[in-house]
């Protein structure tokens, strides 16, 4: 992709580098200075949230850790996989966090919430 490429897809993003700041960023992602790969643009632009898909990216953490297959995260499957990413989360805390109707569970919707109104917080299981 030329710079003018480059360019027209971060300006559909909302955001408006100035050449220097569309200099620093093809820079900074590809060793041609007249552009960069397709590859190289996917994985730069792919931290920007306007970019990204977010609902489908926490559907699909949703069904990860929904290892039952219950269609709500319990305390087994959010144990079960942080011990398989090597993550020490106090299981219980966050529970007493996040299940706001205190049945043991958390639901698609709960889930959801919290991703979008407290990601830093919930970074472990918000993508």
């Amino acid at each position: 992709m030329g710079r003018n490429e480059v360019r027209a897809a971060l300006n559909r993003a909302g955001t408006s580098p100035s050449n220097a700041e569309l200099q620093q960023i093809i820079d900074l992602v590809s060793v041609d200075p007249n552009g960069i790969s397709w590859q190289c643009f996917i994985d730069y632009v792919s931290s920007y949230t306007k970019f990204r898909d977010q609902e489908a990216e926490y559907a699909e953490a949703f069904r990860i850790y929904d290892v039952s297959g219950s269609g709500v995260l319990t305390r087994d499957d959010i144990k079960y996989v942080m011990q398989k990413l090597g993550l020490n989360v106090d299981i219980d805390r966050l529970m007493d966090e996040v299940d706001s109707n205190r049945d043991g569970t958390i639901d698609y919707d709960g889930m959801i919430f919290n991703c979008f109104n407290y990601p830093n917080k919930y970074k472990h299981w918000c993508v």
